[in-house]
Parts: structure tokens; C-alpha cells; sequence
């Protein structure tokens, strides 16, 4: 507090209870707190900003204080002895002057419960504590502001009120005495009656209202008749002749004899249903999701809370929260326009509402994340359960605007039974639990343990690291022949990315490339790559100008369905000097399936450069005859998951002599990714495969030990020589020869 005191530079000035000079300039401000630090530090926030600052050390002294110096507002804490803040916010809008003062309440309570009573009692606003004090001066003069902007339009609309009363309010005058009263006929035809349909009998009015309204308009009326309330001021809703509830507002003064018994009572009666919508509409808007109607956050923790309150009383009851991510929404958000992505989110949480059970909450977060609340649960089966039908349902094709879109989802599983106290963490460790279900595969779910989270920090670590990695030049690449199969001749090089790790040491892609792809890190690592492999390439070319070596680098679908991603290829192309024929790209199954028509045309605009284009991982899809044929691809990889069981399953060895059959059909050559056996190679050369890669033959190195290799084998063009191990040689070697 000193260093806090000594940081504003004014003159102090004692301001109690007792003296308090009246300056219009400077609005006096009610500080009502049992805590003397906070009253003080009131003081020196205020005071320098023209405010002048009374004090009053519990409830009872705050609305004596009010009472006697009319302050132009009031800051008030919650907890204080005699009388808390709720019931001194309470008695001061009693008072006659204390109807429209701002009243600001302290309090350190942050839950919904609190804020809705201070609200309920008569607050104008609340600040949360700590206090930021250095905002507080402004904070108390936009609220003053906005109290007298209130005033004066509430002024003006009285006056309003008063001109149009006479035609647009429905008039009343009650004979206490021989209870009869009188409707006016624009009364009446509010409700939807002719003049001679309603009787003179208060049943005519008070039977109409609704039944949840009734005890209070009746309570309140009794209660002006016994003079305990200036007037009679009542919303509530009335029956319609129409059979719909219709909002109404009352308002009514009784006259007295002189002995102060009432004998008459007149008021008027206006339609307020447009304003009550409304009110209802901002209510919904507050907690329900714009988009979809759906529970927002807000409504759906709110929710959440409850059932941690129940689980914490009640060992037996559970509850768990799903965390629902949609894969690759933003590639068909992306492709196809943001007005069919946001019809898709909407027919989503539609088919979600379908599954779920009458008690259980939906919630879309934001995006295209959703949460479901799934109450009282016996065990995980009821989870596993409810996940696999939300699966059946999402899997069903959606058709939006003459497109089939089918989607799935990541699902992440947090249950109470971990014994949770704030619902954020819930949620927070059922979203860790989807992220680890989107990095292992997609179209799953995980449930969350408690190794989890240190797991998913150690992802968040790498991330971050990643982030910087770029920056302190800590990639590299290695590359790895690709082979000749009948002469062993090197004719090209894959490029592939490690990561000089400043404390793990030399990293291989395993290790971080998934957390790039997700953090969306892929695209300017995946830049990296490009430059680099190109540049390499063009610097061996300038070495051995009549070589017809090719460097070959790996494309993320991310890569491939930027919008520019041709232009970057050719720009790259002429900042190097790389003749286009010397650059092949090797593009994933998968990553034509994110997108197919958008793929496919990138692909030929590509091989219209003169670029080389390699499919890899080939034969690990259904759909890897239908993209050959399509597109113009000089190469395919086999891939290695094929091969390493090659020779001991005859079925799958006339699975791959039928893709090489096709590919050579067609006119596209082979590569195969082979393992460490020499049978394989064998195999190879009977089923004439053109080219193969792997550690058989050379293992990646950097680009110092494969100009070195290079050297090697144009100094000596006889030489069979690929590797620098003797034992690869050797082996490589004996292959060629037969």
C-alpha cells in the first residue's frame, strides 16, 4: 500500500462522515467498507480526479450516512458487520431519494449466484476485488455518466409517456369500498374484448393473470391498499383472448380518507410485450450460441458447476464432459465458402442433438468445437456408447448446396470421478484429451488420465520450441539416395528434415512433425525444407553440370492447398536457378483426399511447370487407382509397409507385382521403399522395379557426406560405390552382381 500511496503525487484530504463541504463540481462518492486499507486507498485513487470521498465503516453507518449527505453514488462491499451489502443496497432503494443512485458493489465473489442477488437487490454494477485502482476514477465516471444519461432519458420518456397515455394505455379506477371497478374500453381491447365482454368485477383482471404472477400482483396491490408502498408499480403477464399471454404493466396510486383507510384506487395498464421479448432475447443471446442456439460457454460451465456441486455431495452420481473437435473443418470451410461452413455446424449440432438424452447440455464453444455435458453415468460404457452414436450419426453424408461433405470428429473424455472442484479444469483436461485424440489419427476419442496433461505440456513445449527453431537456424536436412535397381546408380536424393535440438540432440520428424502439423508450424518449416533442397541441388548441379540427379522433397497437405502454392514452387525455382525437371514433389495419398478437386488441379498446373510429381505411400488407399489415372504423376513410391512383409506372404507379393504391373502400364515409374532385407531387393529385380530407397542401400546423411558421396562416384563413374558403410556396399553390391 505505501509504494502504492507514494506513486500519486497529491495533497491528502480528510473527508469523513461528519464534514463533507458540498461542492456540485465534485461528486461525492459513499465509500462503505470495514476494511480502513481499502476506504483509504479509495480515498487516493479518487480524490486527485475531482471526486470528493465519504466514509462509513459498516452497513448500518452507510445508509445513515446516505441519508444525510446524498452522496452521487455508492461503493459498497458485500461483507460487513450489521448489515451486508446486499441488505444496505436493499434499504436504500427504499428511500425516496435512493431510488436511482448508483450503487456499485466490492465484492471478491465471483460466482453467478452472488452477482445475480447483488443485481436483484437493486446494484447498479459491480467491481470484482482486487481493485484495479488506477481505473477505478474512470470506471466510477463512466458510471456516473451513464446514471445521468438514464435520468435525463428517463425524464424524457415520462414525459413521452404522459402525451400518449390518454390513446395507448388501458385505464382503471377500483371502488375499494364496494369493489366494483371500472375498464376502460382500450383496456379491454388490449385483451382482445368489445366493450361489453368484461364485467366490473376485480376477478375480471386479477383471474386473467398468469398463475405464476398472480401472488404478486395480488401481494403487492394489498399491500399499496394498507398504505405500506408509496404506489403500485407490477408487470406481469394476462391472458390474451386470442388464448396467448400478453406482458402488462400496472401502475396505480390509492387515495385515503382522513382516517387513512384507502376507498379508492386508479391506475393504468400498458402493453409491454415487445420490451419483455426483447429482454427474454438479450437473456438467450447472453448464454445461447448465435449460430446454432445452442448452450455458449458461459451457460454450459454454469451447468457443468451444478453437476460438480451434486457429484461432491452425492458419491454416486457421475458426470463426464465430451470435448468434440471436427477434423479438417477448416479445409471444407475453407474450399467451400463460410455461409455452407456454417450451415454444416448448424446440421451437426443438430444430428449431436438427436443423440443425446432429454438432461444432457450441447454446447458449441466457438468455431467448430462442441461439449456435451453427459449426466448421471453408471460407468465408461455409457460414455463409449454415446461416443460410437455420435460417430454413426456424423458419419452419415451431408449435402450442402449440391456437395457430399462427410465429417468426423476428435473427441476428448473427462469424467467427475477424478474428482474435480472448478468446472474450467473439466473442460480443460476433456480438451487436452481431444487433442490427444486428433494427434494420434483423427475420428477417435481419448479419455483423459492423469499422465495426460504432462504429456500434452511437453506438446505445448515442443510447439513452443518450434516456434523459435526457424529463427535459430536449427533444421537440417539429410538426404537419402534413391537408387537404380538393376546398375545401383544414384539418380536422385529425397531430402528429409531433422532438428538440431539445442538439449535432445538431433531430432528426426517422428519426433516433432505431427505437433507441426497441428500448430499449423508445417507451412513455414515445409518452406524451409523446399529452399534448402532446392538450393543444395542447384549448388551439386553448378558441381556436376551434366548430372540428372533430382532432389526430392516431401509436401504436407497444408503445403499443397495453399492458394499460391504454385507461384511459391516457381519462384523458388528462379531464385535458385533449378531447372524444374531436377525438383520432384512427393505428395501423400491422404493429401488428396482433403480436398480432391482443388488437389488435382494444383497437381496439373505443377506438371505443367515441368516439375516432377511422385505419389507416396502408394497402395496404402482405396482410391490410389482412380489418382493415377488423374493426374499426371511421373513416379510412385511403394510404400514400405508393403514391402517388408513382401516375401513372406505370397497373397501380398501379387498385390505389389500388380502395382507395378499398373504403373508400368501407364508409364509411370516405380520407387520402392525397401527395409533391411536382401531377399527384398531380390524381389525387386524380379519384378523389374525401376528404383528403390532405404537403409539397405544408404542411409540419409547430411549435405557435407553426400557431396562426398557424389564426389566419389564421378571421380570413379565405374564405381559401384553408394554408401560409405562397408557393409551396405557389400551388401548392395552382391544384389547388383546377382
Amino acid at each position: 500500500m505505501a509504494n502504492y500511496l507514494s506513486s500519486i503525487a497529491f495533497e491528502r484530504q480528510q473527508v469523513s462522515t461528519d464534514n463533507v463541504q458540498a461542492d456540485v463540481s465534485k461528486p461525492l462518492i459513499l465509500i462503505a467498507d470495514d476494511d480502513a486499507t481499502v476506504r483509504e486507498l479509495t480515498k487516493v485513487a479518487l480524490t486527485p480526479f475531482g471526486f470528493t470521498v465519504a466514509e462509513a465503516t459498516d452497513g448500518q453507518e452507510a445508509i445513515d450516512a446516505f441519508s444525510r449527505l446524498a452522496p452521487d453514488l455508492l461503493l459498497c462491499d458485500v461483507m460487513m458487520p450489521r448489515l451486508d451489502g446486499f441488505s444496505v443496497c436493499t434499504e436504500i432503494r427504499k428511500q425516496p431519494n435512493g431510488e436511482h443512485i448508483p450503487i456499485v458493489i466490492l465484492t471478491s465473489l465471483e460466482d453467478m449466484e452472488s452477482i445475480e442477488k447483488a443485481y436483484a437487490a437493486g446494484a447498479t454494477e459491480f467491481i470484482v476485488k482486487p481493485v484495479n485502482w488506477l481505473l477505478l476514477p474512470r470506471r466510477i465516471r463512466y458510471i456516473l455518466r451513464a446514471s445521468r444519461a438514464f435520468q435525463d432519458l428517463k425524464s424524457s420518456e415520462e414525459r413521452y409517456a404522459l402525451a400518449a397515455r390518454g390513446a395507448n394505455d388501458g385505464l382503471w379506477d377500483w371502488d375499494l369500498t364496494n369493489n366494483k371497478i371500472h375498464f376502460s374500453p382500450r383496456w379491454k381491447s388490449m385483451l382482445g374484448y368489445g366493450e361489453d365482454a368484461v364485467g366490473d368485477d376485480p376477478e375480471e383482471w386479477l383471474a386473467r393473470v398468469h398463475g405464476a404472477d398472480a401472488p404478486r400482483l395480488r401481494a403487492e396491490i394489498a399491500e399499496h391498499v394498507a398504505a405500506q408502498s408509496p404506489n403500485l408499480e407490477c408487470e406481469y403477464r394476462m391472458l390474451h383472448n386470442d388464448g396467448r399471454y400478453v406482458w402488462m404493466a400496472s401502475r396505480a396510486l390509492a387515495l385515503c380518507d382522513s382516517s387513512g383507510r384507502s376507498y379508492r384506487m386508479t391506475g393504468s395498464q400498458t402493453d409491454i410485450s415487445t420490451r419483455k421479448h426483447a429482454e427474454t432475447q438479450l437473456r438467450f443471446n447472453a448464454l445461447h450460441d448465435p449460430l446454432t442456439g445452442l448452450p455458449n460457454r458461459l451457460l454450459f460451465l454454469d451447468r457443468l458447476t451444478h453437476c460438480l456441486e451434486r457429484a461432491e455431495r452425492h458419491e454416486e452420481y457421475q458426470c463426464a464432459v465430451l470435448f468434440l473437435d471436427l477434423d479438417n473443418f477448416k479445409v471444407i470451410n475453407d474450399s467451400l465458402g463460410h455461409i455452407l461452413g456454417d450451415q454444416l455446424l448448424v446440421d451437426v449440432g443438430q444430428r449431436l442433438s438427436t443423440v443425446l438424452r432429454t438432461g444432457d447440455t450441447l454446447s458449441r464453444l466457438g468455431g467448430d468445437e462442441f461439449t456435451v455435458l453427459f449426466e448421471d453415468i453408471e460407468d465408461f460404457s455409457d460414455v463409449s456408447r454415446l461416443v460410437e452414436r455420435i460417430q454413426e450419426h456424423l458419419a452419415e453424408p451431408i449435402k450442402l448446396n449440391g456437395h457430399e461433405v462427410v465429417i468426423t470428429a476428435s473427441i476428448g473424455i473427462a469424467v467427475s470421478s477424478t474428482g474435480y472442484q472448478r468446472p474450467e479444469d473439466m473442460l480443460r483436461d476433456a480438451d487436452l484429451a481431444m487433442y490427444q485424440a486428433k494427434s494420434t489419427g483423427r475420428a477417435r476419442y481419448e479419455m483423459f488420465d492423469s499422465q495426460m496433461h504432462s504429456r500434452m505440456l511437453n506438446v505445448l513445449e515442443t510447439e513452443s520450441e518450434l516456434r523459435t527453431a526457424l529463427d535459430r537456424d536449427e533444421f537440417r536436412l539429410h538426404y537419402q539416395p534413391i537408387h537404380a535397381v538393376k546398375t545401383g546408380e544414384i539418380l536422385g536424393f529425397e531430402a528429409l528434415l531433422r532438428w538440431q535440438h539445442p538439449t535432445r540432440g538431433l531430432l528426426s520428424p517422428g519426433d516433432f512433425l505431427q505437433i507441426a502439423k497441428h500448430s499449423r508450424l508445417i507451412v513455414p518449416i515445409g518452406r524451409y525444407v523446399l529452399r534448402e533442397a532446392c538450393q543444395q541441388m542447384s549448388e551439386w548441379k553448378k558441381q556436376w553440370p551434366n548430372s540428372e540427379h533430382f532432389i526430392s522433397v516431401n509436401i504436407s497437405s497444408q503445403e499443397l492447398l495453399q492458394p499460391n502454392f504454385v507461384q511459391i514452387i516457381t519462384d523458388l525455382l528462379n531464385d535458385t536457378g533449378l531447372e524444374p525437371s531436377n525438383l520432384q514433389l512427393e505428395i501423400m495419398e491422404t493429401s488428396l483426399l482433403k480436398n480432391k478437386a482443388q488437389a488435382l488441379e494444383i497437381i496439373r498446373e505443377l506438371r505443367a511447370c515441368g516439375v516432377q510429381l511422385c505419389i507416396c505411400d502408394f497402395g496404402t488407399e482405396s482410391s490410389f487407382f482412380g489418382y493415377i489415372r488423374q493426374c499426371p504423376f511421373d513416379m510412385v513410391k511403394i510404400d514400405r509397409s508393403l514391402m517388408e512383409n513382401m516375401t513372406s506372404d505370397p497373397h501380398l507379393q501379387e498385390i505389389i507385382k500388380a502395382l507395378f504391373e499398373l504403373t508400368h502400364n501407364l508409364g509411370v515409374q516405380a520407387i520402392a521403399e525397401v527395409g533391411d532385407k536382401v531377399s527384398d531387393l531380390d524381389h525387386l529385380k524380379r519384378l523389374s522395379c525401376e528404383f528403390a530407397q532405404g537403409y539397405l542401400m544408404s542411409r540419409p546423411s547430411s549435405a557435407e557426406a553426400t557431396t562426398h558421396l557424389l564426389q566419389s562416384q564421378y571421380q570413379n563413374p565405374d564405381s559401384e560405390v553408394m554408401n560409405s558403410r562397408e557393409n551396405t556396399d557389400a551388401t548392395y553390391q552382391r544384389f547388383v552382381s546377382g
